[in-house]
């Protein structure tokens, strides 16, 4: 994404053009598919910054709606630390989005400056990012890129400004997941992404913010995806030291490996505000001198009395460190659910066998039963992308089972917004049967057209023309002038072969070559020709005469070719027999023996795109 060390700002092909309203000046940062430049408004009269869009890829459809949905996805959010964008333009061929001017730099400046942050200066970071994406994810928008690069630190305060929502969009439609050493185990799988992926991206900001170096990485890209779902990962307080163990179990959730154990967003703005509360200092320690700890001038808490029978305290803390022991033998030979719930069950020992008070761990937050049904059915639901009916049922079934609360309203929503779409896949079905069926009738006619054409049944070609479409390929216009010619033919072609062989005995050798030396032509029809042999009469189907020998006939023996009219019905019935050139040459013929200058009018009837 944007990388902001461009060593020549003037170095990108707008620097000093007008797009969208602005004077584009110096690159900030170029992207995969973008350039983001500062420019200055020339209407509102400030500087902002503009990101275009790079060169061809504004001529994919699809990059062109990626674009554009950015622009859309972060213009619904109105909120504090996330960029806003004032407008998005097609200007001279550019797609252009004209946001915010941000000044300052990002956090990945920052840490490649500096290594490690400040704890506070983290957190503080890691809350305003928690807060953006929360606003974004109540939207509906999943971001898909949360990393350093993208967030921007605003010069003097140190604000934070999430930026690039390159990858945001509709959290069904988007398909990007991100950088590899921020992407979430189930985007390196190649699953299904949600809000929970941003937060995990999160988690991994934080812990680089902590300790100056990434949870997982690896020398391929192969071998990080790797190590993301392999879930492994040193903890905060082991690479930095002068950092708690309340970190490290913030950070185990923000990574947790399976999302459905991993907070929100707005759950970890929760988790977060406390610790930034608390300052800089290991969370779980108290500040020297502090309130409920005695300390002596060298700040040590005085000693026992020798002598004196140990107290529950110190009784406490012995059987603490053995249960801590116990827990890390439990840990080699089992999961942290079993080692959690044995320390638990020793401590609970321990404190009884020595008077004290029973140490009983706080009780689990309640679950939210609606809350779990609906994001195991959007799971379901994101894998099963097609089965529009069986999501809608199964959607309105959690509607049903949790009525009266949010989840129940959002999963009626999406039951309802499954049933549209089923019966939109429904009516793409019907609508594309439909057209099957047309496109079937429409070939079927088309061969029984041409089947018409080839046995000279002008007549029937004309009938089934009044319903045929024009064919692929082939203009309205150019259907249209056809039609004329075949209904030319269907009125003279019979008539003109009559009237020409009327008693005038002309051979059949003339139409078919192989036909008796006494035989002679008689009259014709839709189905063939009529002729005799003495006093036997015969016939010569059509289908036995070819185009060549129909056409010599017509044009020597029976249509005049002095006459414009004649030649005009000799170059319609080459046309549709297939004879294109001798359709040229009785065209050429008409318009040179046109004394009335109707010749080219009476052509472009029947031929519309005619230049002679």
């Amino acid at each position: 994404m944007p990388d902001p060390k461009i060593s020549d700002p003037k170095a990108h092909p707008f620097h000093g053009t007008t797009l969208a309203g602005c004077i584009v000046g110096g690159a900030v940062g170029r992207g995969r598919t973008s350039w983001v430049c500062r420019a200055q408004h020339v209407r509102l009269g400030r500087e902002v910054a503009i990101k275009i869009l790079s060169g061809d890829l504004a001529e994919l459809t699809e990059i062109r709606e990626r674009f554009v949905a950015e622009a859309q996805a972060i213009a619904q959010i109105d909120h504090p630390h996330i960029v806003k964008v004032d407008d998005v333009i097609e200007d001279q061929g550019q797609f252009c989005i004209i946001i915010e001017f941000v000044g300052g730099e990002t956090l990945q400046d920052r840490l490649d400056s500096g290594g490690t942050l400040p704890v506070r200066k983290a957190l503080r970071i890691a809350l305003q990012t928690a807060e953006a994406l929360a606003a974004a994810h109540a939207e509906g928008v999943v971001h898909r890129d949360v990393k350093p690069a993208n967030i921007l630190l605003e010069q003097g305060s140190d604000e934070v400004k999430v930026v690039d929502f390159g990858l945001a969009g509709p959290k069904d439609l988007a398909s990007r997941a991100g950088t590899p050493l921020y992407m979430s185990p189930e985007a390196c799988q190649g699953k299904r992404i949600d809000e929970k992926s941003d937060v995990y991206a999160l988690g991994v900001c934080l812990y680089q913010m902590l300790t100056g170096v990434l949870p997982f990485q690896g020398k391929t890209v192969r071998r990080i995806l790797a190590a993301h779902v392999k879930g492994e990962f040193a903890p905060a307080s082991k690479v930095n030291t002068a950092l708690g163990g309340g970190y490290d179990d913030l950070l185990k959730r923000l990574l947790v490996a399976s999302k459905g154990y991993r907070p929100t967003a707005a759950e970890a703005v929760t988790a977060l505000t406390p610790l930034l509360a608390r300052g800089a200092g290991k969370p779980g320690t108290r500040r020297k001198g502090g309130h409920g700890t005695r300390h002596t001038r060298a700040g040590r808490a005085p000693r026992r009395r020798s002598g004196a029978p140990p107290t529950a305290v110190v009784v406490g803390g012995i059987v603490a460190v053995v249960v801590l022991a116990f827990g890390a033998l439990l840990l080699l030979r089992g999961g942290d659910d079993e080692v959690a719930q044995s320390i638990d069950a020793a401590a609970n020992t321990a404190g009884a066998t020595n008077g004290a008070n029973p140490v009983t761990p706080p009780p689990p937050p309640p679950k939210d039963m609606a809350k779990e049904a609906f994001d195991a059915m959007k799971d379901w639901a994101g894998d099963n992308q097609g089965a529009w009916s069986e999501i809608a049922r199964r959607w309105q079934g959690v509607a049903d089972a949790h009525a009266g609360s949010e989840w129940a309203d959002k999963a009626a929503r999406n039951a309802q917004a499954a049933k549209e779409r089923a019966e939109q896949e429904i009516q793409l079905v019907a609508d594309r049967k439909a057209r099957e069926d047309r496109e079937k009738a429409a070939a079927k006619q088309r061969k029984e057209f041409t089947a018409a054409l080839g046995v000279y049944d002008f007549a029937e070609a004309l009938r089934i023309a009044d319903t045929l479409p024009n064919a692929p390929g082939e203009t309205i216009h150019e259907w249209r002038a056809e039609k004329r010619r075949i209904a030319l033919l269907a009125d003279e072609f019979l008539q003109r072969l009559n009237e020409g062989v009327a008693d005038r005995g002309l051979p059949a050798t003339h139409l078919k070559s192989d036909a008796g030396h006494d035989e002679v032509i008689v009259e014709a029809d839709r189905e063939g020709v009529a002729t005799a042999a003495g006093s036997l009469p015969r016939r010569i189907p059509w289908k036995q005469v070819s185009a060549d020998q129909l056409f010599t006939f017509m044009s020597r023996q029976v249509v005049s070719q002095s006459k414009v009219g004649g030649n005009v019905f000799l170059a319609v019935l080459a046309a549709e027999t297939g004879l294109a050139k001798k359709a040229r040459d009785h065209r050429e013929v008409a318009l040179l023996i046109d004394d009335s200058g109707t010749a080219r009018d009476r052509l472009r009837e029947f031929f519309p795109d005619d230049d002679e």
